[in-house]
């Protein structure tokens, strides 16, 4: 038998193989693209290579960093959403994706993310996003999908969910403290004398804050913390827990 023949068995294994070889190829061609500074092919072959391997958040982080050069806002949140859906929640991913949402006015996905946020988390979202009235605003049309609004903070004073200010102005950068919190939580409930009270560290019981925090306190809408100081800022974590149960309520909408 001539020596030809046992040639076709490594053949028939080349041809076989090309298959896994060429996505392969496909991500090594991107990262090259990538280092040379050609975005739009170096997508391209992440793009053929990801339609292949779904499951790949390498490909999926260089794709972000792509539409970054590119300032593709779009694409660059379909891609965070993409990590998030395969499971990849770090704080890179969430902090990222809130950014955007903020910036591109999705004030519903924004509550819905920081809503849903791990709890191992929620410290470096309040860092990332001190409660301020605006944001306050921006939240609260988040929580009742108030999104084609023009200003979410004319939304909330002409709903009564924010005080209006005795001189008109919005003052929207002041950030909220526990103590205004209090207040503006307080204002969902129907007045009630909570069943039980306890001691605080830095509210007296014959303080104006004392009663309504009780109050939310009973109803859930806080949870207890002896420690809580009036005069600190109020976390935005606590905000949309708030929010999200005053919606359950009905006490919202």
């Amino acid at each position: 038998m001539p020596c030809r023949y046992y040639y076709w068995p490594i053949i028939f294994l080349f041809i076989s193989c090309i298959p896994f070889l060429k996505p392969h190829n496909d991500f090594k061609k991107a990262q090259a693209y990538y280092q040379k500074g050609e975005i739009s092919q170096a997508i391209r072959y992440f793009n053929l290579y990801y339609s292949k391997h779904p499951d790949s958040d390498t490909t999926l982080y260089y794709l972000f960093r792509c539409y970054k050069k590119l300032n593709n806002q779009k694409r660059m949140i379909s891609t965070l959403e993409q990590l998030m859906k395969i499971g990849k929640r770090d704080k890179n991913v969430v902090l990222n994706l809130a950014y955007l949402y903020h910036k591109e006015k999705r004030y519903t996905k924004l509550y819905n993310l920081i809503k849903d946020i791990p709890v191992s988390l929620k410290d470096k979202i309040d860092d990332f996003f001190p409660l301020t009235r605006r944001l306050f605003a921006e939240l609260m049309c988040g929580a009742v999908n108030r999104q084609s609004v023009l200003d979410p903070m004319v939304y909330v004073m002409s709903h009564n969910y924010l005080p209006i200010l005795p001189n008109g102005k919005f003052y929207d950068n002041d950030t909220i403290t526990n103590g205004n919190l209090i207040i503006i939580l307080d204002r969902f409930l129907q007045p009630s004398r909570p069943k039980k009270f306890y001691r605080l560290n830095y509210i007296s019981s014959h303080s104006y804050l004392y009663l309504p925090y009780m109050r939310l306190v009973e109803q859930g809408i806080l949870n207890f913390n002896p420690a809580i100081n009036p005069e600190a800022y109020a976390r935005t974590t606590m905000l949309v827990r708030a929010l999200d149960i005053l919606k359950q309520r009905g006490l919202i909408d």
